[in-house]
């Protein structure tokens, strides 16, 4: 796995932002996210990026929407294959405002669209790797599991949660397509299955 640091003031700069400690409004938040998706996608399939927000003092509900509300509802529906980003350094009006977003997104999706069951991204908060957002129970209970044990295969969560096979390795899918793990394949003399690691 490889760690990726980038700075939300740099991709606000890159953009043009003209004060990159306010990130407001669904205009800015579309560039922003245009930004930000060329810099996901140039990374390679192991690498996890770390979206700093040191220096930001405000982060409306609307931007956050817009940004991250997007690439969770995206990843949510399988239609973003992008690297996993974890939000960092958010003071608390930004937090709160990211939350608040995520949790109403699903209410506010059109009706045309596949109704989304989880809404969620992974926050650092200190040394502790959180949830934001909306998400069913069995996502919180595998992510807080491969965050304890830091990788996992089908198998080991099986065991663990004395589940089958099958419906563990379906556990552990949503965390990597909703971006709050890393899957890798192996092959050994058993055959080929995924491991799964923790983001940090």
């Amino acid at each position: 796995m490889t760690l990726q640091s980038l700075q939300a003031t740099e991709v606000g700069r890159s953009v043009g932002i003209p004060f990159v400690s306010l990130l407001a409004t669904r205009v800015v938040g579309k560039r922003f996210l245009e930004h930000l998706r060329a810099q996901l996608q140039k990374q390679a399939a192991d690498t996890v990026v770390q979206l700093s927000f040191s220096g930001v003092e405000v982060m409306d509900a609307s931007f956050s929407d817009e940004v991250f509300g997007t690439l969770a509802a995206l990843r949510a529906r399988r239609e973003s294959h992008l690297c996993p980003v974890v939000l960092a350094e958010l003071n608390q009006t930004c937090a709160e405002n990211l939350q608040m977003a995520l949790e109403t997104r699903i209410e506010r999706e059109p009706e045309s669209l596949e109704r989304l069951r989880s809404c969620v991204l992974p926050i650092l908060d200190g040394s502790d790797l959180k949830l934001v957002g909306q998400f069913e129970d069995h996502v919180l209970v595998s992510f807080m599991l491969l965050n304890k044990h830091r990788r996992l295969t089908a198998r080991e969560l099986a065991d663990i949660l004395n589940f089958n096979v099958s419906a563990a390795s379906t556990r552990l899918k949503a965390l990597a397509d909703l971006g709050l793990a890393l899957r890798t394949e192996t092959r050994d003399a058993v055959g080929k299955q995924y491991v799964y690691s923790a983001l940090v």
